[in-house]
C-alpha cells in the first residue's frame, strides 16, 4: 500500500508539473508582447506609452517575473455612453434618448487577451481594496505589487477580478495598474 501512494505521489506531482510548465511555456511563447486586434492600429511591442482600459484576467509569475493576461474593452461615459449602446443595438428604437442605467458603459465585444510583463516598480492604485473606519473605501489608495498580488488572488477580495482596470503599457512592460471605480 504504501508504494502505491507513493505512485500516486509522484504521477500527481508529474501531472501539476507538467501543468504549471505548459502555462510556463504560454506564456513565454506568448511573446509577453502587446498584441491586439487590426482596428487597434496599434503594432505589436509598440513604442511609447499607451493607456488601455479592459479587465484583468490573470496575474500570474514566472521565474520573478509577474505577467498579467488582459482583455481590453471601452470605457463610455456621458453622451458618448448611450450612442455606443445604439451602435451595439442595446436600445430600442422607441427609445431616442437611450441612456445606459449607470453613468457609463463598456464595451468588451472580443474576449481575447493579451499577455503583459509587469514592471518590478509598477505604481498600482486601488479605489476599492480596503475601507475607512465609516464604511467609506480608501480610494486613490496605493499599494505594492505584492500586496496586489495576494489580493488579487485571494478569495476575500474576489470582486477585484471583476472590476475594469486602466493600465499603462511602455515598450511592452505595464508600468501603471489603476482600478476604474464602478458604483
Amino acid at each position: 500500500m504504501n508504494s502505491e501512494l507513493r505512485q500516486y505521489e509522484q504521477t500527481r506531482h508529474s501531472r501539476i508539473n507538467f501543468l504549471y510548465f505548459s502555462f510556463l511555456a504560454w506564456v513565454i511563447l506568448s511573446g509577453c508582447g502587446y498584441r491586439m486586434s487590426p482596428e487597434t492600429q496599434l503594432p505589436v511591442r509598440s513604442p511609447g506609452k499607451v493607456e488601455i482600459m479592459g479587465f484583468i484576467k490573470q496575474l500570474g509569475e514566472n521565474a520573478g517575473t509577474v505577467y498579467v493576461s488582459f482583455d481590453q474593452a471601452e470605457w463610455f461615459d456621458g453622451t458618448e455612453a448611450g450612442q455606443a449602446m445604439q451602435e451595439d443595438g442595446l436600445c430600442v428604437d422607441s427609445e431616442p434618448d437611450c441612456q445606459p442605467a449607470n453613468p457609463f458603459y463598456i464595451r468588451n465585444q472580443k474576449d481575447e487577451t493579451s499577455i503583459f510583463q509587469v514592471s518590478e516598480r509598477v505604481v498600482i492604485v486601488m479605489q476599492t481594496l480596503s475601507h475607512r473606519p465609516d464604511g467609506t473605501f480608501n480610494s486613490d489608495e496605493k499599494i505594492d505589487l505584492d500586496r496586489f498580488q495576494k489580493a488579487y488572488n485571494s478569495e476575500s477580495t474576489a470582486h477585484l477580478r471583476l472590476v475594469p482596470y486602466w493600465i499603462t503599457v511602455e515598450n511592452g512592460i505595464v508600468i501603471t495598474i489603476s482600478e476604474q471605480y464602478v458604483p
